[in-house]
């Protein structure tokens, strides 16, 4: 329902009913306009009434309560599209006319989070192919397979058409691509294991994922698998280790291997308080997307553009 308020123009209005009583406002949002995703929600609570009482971040709601909101900030928070821009050179590893693979240098994003913005994978990829902007997770995600951090380096697979997008996303979501990163740890992991710990994203701080989940949270738990198999040693208490991503949840694998009691080099998130100094003085995270194989067998290789010295294990 849209009603009128001279102090703030035209409102939206959702009642909360049984059924939603209880769920976090930033949620119930998302519900209501689920083309919006629970962190943009989240960011704009200030502009979100509940009963004509100004919202917070975290608030629960109650049955029969009214959530009231400027009418246009549906249409104010839609992503995208990405700008097409070349400031960006792609590294191609293969390209032909359904799937792009490229190597994605560390310290380069792979998309924008606001129409506006430049310099990122996806800003380069709808200049060369402007046929990606027609799909993907979001406009301002065209084309993308996967999504790697900021700072990890590694094999970003696109696609170039709506079917084999659909295709691929199904073989992701289904568990059926096989990932295989490489990263370089703290200490020294002695035999190989699996971390099989869901995940949920810490409260209170978007940024973070966690494997501590609070009594009585109402959110998403995402089931995590990865396996951890121990490759070189190094005489500065270091380990370069195989990791295979058996699920794909954001940052599982730096929280994962933290939880096991090897963090990544370079990891200023989730590293350890005795090696804060030396993870923030390198610059950089030591983490690689290596190896990409789809279920028809097509296989995406890059090497890890840092040179770390070793023996074997």
């Amino acid at each position: 329902m849209t009603t009128k308020s001279q102090e703030n123009g035209p409102r939206l209005t959702h009642a909360v009913a049984a059924a939603d009583a209880g769920s976090r406002l930033d949620q119930f949002l998302n519900r209501k306009h689920p083309e919006i995703s629970v962190r943009r929600w989240r960011g704009v609570l200030e502009r979100v009434r509940v009963d004509d009482r100004p919202a917070s971040k975290g608030m629960k709601l109650t049955a029969g309560s009214r959530v009231t909101l400027p009418a246009r900030l549906p249409t104010e928070l839609l992503p995208g599209p990405a700008a097409a821009d070349d400031s960006v050179s792609l590294e191609i590893i293969h390209e032909d006319r359904e799937l792009v693979a490229l190597f994605k240098p560390a310290g380069v994003h792979c998309h924008p989070q606001h129409r506006d913005e430049t310099g990122t994978i996806a800003n380069a990829l709808v200049r060369r192919y402007p046929e990606m902007a027609r799909f993907g997770f979001d406009p301002l995600q065209p084309g993308l397979l996967n999504r790697l951090d900021h700072e990890t380096s590694g094999v970003l697979l696109a696609a170039r058409s709506e079917a084999t997008w659909n295709q691929a996303r199904n073989w992701f979501a289904g568990g059926r691509v096989h990932k295989v990163y490489l990263g370089i740890v703290h200490g020294h992991v002695r035999s190989r294991r699996m971390v099989e710990l869901p995940l949920i994203h810490q409260p209170g701080d978007p940024r973070r994922m966690t494997t501590t989940i609070p009594a009585g949270y109402d959110g998403r738990v995402l089931p995590a698998k990865t396996v951890i198999e121990p490759l070189k040693t190094r005489r500065h208490d270091s380990q370069l280790v195989r990791l295979t991503m058996r699920t794909g949840v954001m940052h599982q694998l730096r929280v994962h291997l933290a939880c096991a009691g090897h963090p990544l080099v370079g990891d200023r998130l989730y590293g350890r308080p005795e090696t804060a100094v030396i993870d923030r003085l390198l610059g950089r995270l030591f983490l690689h997307s290596h190896m990409i194989r789809l279920p028809d067998g097509r296989t995406f290789t890059a090497e890890p553009d840092w040179d770390w010295g070793g023996e074997r294990g």
